[in-house]
C-alpha cells in the first residue's frame, strides 16, 4: 500500500502558511531575536511564535489555561493539516512527538519544602502536608501525552494513537508510527506531528547546561503536522497529493547527529534551521516540509532518545495544479 501526504499544518516563528514559510526561508528572513526572558544565559536569542489563534479549533475557551505551550502550538497545526478530511474522526489515527517535559517554575516548591524533614524527603510528610500543598493542576502541565490529549479532544480524534518523547527524532518517529498504523489497517488515515517549546527560561537554561544551545542553535518553538492516508483513498476523493511516504525501520546508530541532510546542500539539510533556531521534537518534520515545498531532494535523519536513527528521504515529483505531486520517503 502506497501512502500519500494530503495535509500540512504549521505553527512556526516563520509563519503558518507552508508556501509562505518556505519563501521566507528561501529569502533568509531570520526570526531570531533578543529575548528579555533569557537574559543572563550565554545567549539571549530565541525564536517565538508571536501569537497562537486557537478559536477555530478550541471547543471551550476556558480550557486554554490547562494547555501547556506545546499543546497550544499543536492544536492549530493539527487542525490545519486535517483540513476538510471527510472520514470518520472516531477512527482517525493521531501520533505526536514532543520534547522534554516543561520544567516546574516554582509551583511545587511549597509542597517540597513541607515534605522535607532535616533536609531530606520524608515519606510521611510527603503524604501529609506535602500532598496538601501540591498544586492539583500541575500534572496537567508535565504529563508527556497531554498535548496529544488536547488535540484528540478538540478535534474529535479517537483512533489509534501514541506519543513519542525526545529530540528531533520524535517527530520523524511519530510519522513512522502513523504510516505503520495506516498500512496495518488500524486506522484509515492518521495525523503525524510534533510540537515543542524551548523558549521559557527553565528549558533554555537546561539546554545550555546540556551543551545543546548556543547562538547557532537558539531555543525556539513550533509545531508541524502531516496528514497521511492511502494513495488510492486520496485519489478517490480528489485530494491534493502533496507527497508519497514509505517508512524505514529505525536502526541503532548512536553516532548520528541529531539531524542531518545528505542528499545535497539545501535548507532541509541543516541540523537546525538558522532562521528559526532549534524546534526540538519538530525539527525533523520541519526540515521535511521545507524540502517538500522547495522541491528538493534531501535526506533528513535524527536520533531518538534510545540512540536509534530515524531517517527519511525526500524526492520531488512533478508539479501539479495543487502543488508538488510526489514526495518519496524511503
Amino acid at each position: 500500500m502506497r501512502l500519500a501526504i494530503t495535509g500540512i499544518g504549521l505553527v512556526t516563528p516563520l509563519g503558518c502558511e507552508p508556501s509562505g514559510v518556505a519563501l521566507r526561508a528561501l529569502e533568509s528572513r531570520s526570526v531570531l531575536q533578543a529575548d528579555p526572558e533569557l537574559e543572563g544565559l550565554p545567549s539571549d536569542l530565541s525564536a517565538r511564535v508571536p501569537s497562537i489563534d486557537l478559536k477555530p479549533w478550541l471547543k471551550r475557551r476556558k480550557d486554554r489555561k490547562l494547555m501547556v505551550r506545546a499543546a497550544q502550538l499543536a492544536l492549530p497545526a493539527a487542525g490545519r493539516a486535517l483540513g476538510d478530511w471527510p472520514g470518520d474522526r472516531e477512527d482517525l489515527g493521531l501520533f505526536m512527538g514532543i520534547g522534554r517535559e516543561p520544567p516546574d517554575e516554582g509551583d511545587a516548591e511549597a509542597a517540597l519544602a513541607a515534605s522535607a524533614v532535616h533536609g531530606a524527603l520524608d515519606p510521611a510528610a510527603l503524604a501529609g502536608p506535602g500532598r496538601d500543598l501540591y498544586p492539583p493542576l500541575l500534572p496537567l502541565r508535565t504529563l508527556p501525552n497531554l498535548a496529544l490529549s488536547h488535540v484528540s479532544i478538540n478535534l474529535g480524534i479517537r483512533g489509534d494513537n501514541g506519543t513519542v518523547a525526545g529530540e528531533a527524532g520524535a517527530g520523524l518517529a511519530a510519522l513512522h508510527e502513523a504510516c505503520h498504523a495506516v498500512r496495518e489497517g488500524r486506522c484509515p488515515a492518521a495525523l503525524a506531528g510534533a510540537a515543542d517549546s524551548r523558549v521559557d527560561y527553565g528549558s533554555a537554561r537546561d539546554l545550555y547546561r546540556l551543551g545543546r544551545a548556543g547562538p547557532q542553535r537558539a531555543p525556539a518553538e513550533g509545531a508541524v503536522f502531516l496528514l497521511v492516508e492511502p494513495l488510492e483513498a486520496a485519489r478517490s476523493r480528489s485530494a491534493a497529493i502533496l507527497g508519497l511516504v514509505v517508512p524505514l525501520a529505525r536502526r541503532a546508530s548512536p553516532g548520528w547527529p541529531l539531524a542531518v541532510g545528505a542528499a545535497r546542500p539545501s535548507s532541509a539539510g541543516r541540523a537546525h534551521h538558522p532562521l528559526t533556531g532549534d524546534l526540538g521534537a519538530g525539527d525533523g518534520l520541519f526540515m521535511l516540509v521545507l524540502a517538500l515545498m522547495a522541491g528538493e531532494e534531501a535526506v533528513v535523519a535524527a536520533r531518538d532518545d534510545e540512540g536509534a536513527a530515524v531517517q527519511v528521504r525526500c524526492e520531488p515529483g512533478p508539479v501539479g495544479a495543487a502543488g508538488r505531486d510526489s514526495l518519496v520517503i524511503n
